[in-house]
């Protein structure tokens, strides 16, 4: 399994290049972009050939990370560890995450705030 400190350690120049929205219109079903407005996501939305490992290792290794922090409830650094993350997961897949109209950091964060609720008081 990686290291989950190793993940945490994002400098800021890489935080500054996932921070941007999807381009007006997103990409195809699959791509993990959409439009900048508000919508639902569904698993389906997640990039292509990346299923397999997204619950039991990509979403578990996430709110391993999210679980250590001081305040699990400051997603201030949500998509720069979860971008690392991504990037150790799914080291074929290039997808950049995106704090808006991002379909896996849609999923993901929502998976934490849930995970949050169950556990925090």
């Amino acid at each position: 399994m990686h290291n989950i400190q190793a993940i945490a350690s994002v400098g800021q120049s890489h935080a500054a290049n996932t921070t941007q929205p999807a381009a007006a219109g997103g990409t195809s079903k699959g791509g993990g972009h959409r439009s900048a407005r508000r919508e639902a996501y569904k698993l389906a939305d997640l990039p292509a050939g990346t299923h397999r490992l997204w619950q039991r290792v990509y979403v578990a290794m996430f709110l391993d990370y999210v679980g250590q922090r001081a305040d699990p409830w400051d997603s201030s650094h949500f998509v720069p560890a979860a971008q690392r993350l991504w990037e150790r997961v799914y080291p074929d897949n290039s997808h950049v995450l995106a704090a808006k109209g991002d379909a896996v950091y849609a999923l993901v964060s929502l998976s934490a705030f849930i995970h949050n609720i169950f556990f925090t008081e």
